[in-house]
């Protein structure tokens, strides 16, 4: 099952909203995952891997 962009931004991101991924916010980056846009290995402060 495919999470959401409010469950990987909660549950996998580290939810710092740092900018260092190119986005503003950790909700922002995960709703590009989510989309099919990016791989969660652009973040680069992600330590939990689904």
């Amino acid at each position: 099952m495919a999470l959401s962009v409010i469950d990987l931004c909660r549950d996998v991101l580290p939810q710092t909203n740092c900018g260092d991924c190119g986005y503003r916010s950790c909700m922002a980056f995960a709703g590009m995952v989510v989309s099919e846009k990016l791989s969660l290995e652009n973040c680069p402060h992600q330590t939990r891997w689904i």
